[in-house]
């Protein structure tokens, strides 16, 4: 979310924990199918604490970021995907 909110802040830094994170997720789902099979669920419960979390860290209101989660499963997981 600080990705598309902030894009003036972009950096390699940035994209590698995007980048990390998406391969932590990778390997977690691969050691826990029960984990794959609800994906939905997860994100949704995920991205109301990162929410808080952008909100707190741009100093942006927290109406700025969209109550639930605009990327899918699939954008999530796809390691070239970063919105712009």
């Amino acid at each position: 979310m600080e990705w598309q909110r902030q894009p003036d802040r972009r950096s390699r830094s940035w994209r590698s924990t995007i980048n990390r994170e998406r391969g932590t997720l990778q390997i977690d789902e691969a050691k826990n199918p029960s984990l794959a099979a609800r994906p939905q669920g997860l994100v949704d419960e995920a991205y109301r604490a990162a929410r808080v979390d952008a909100a707190d860290e741009t100093e942006l209101p927290l109406s700025t970021f969209p109550e639930t989660c605009p990327y899918t499963v699939d954008q999530l997981r796809d390691r070239d995907y970063l919105p712009e």
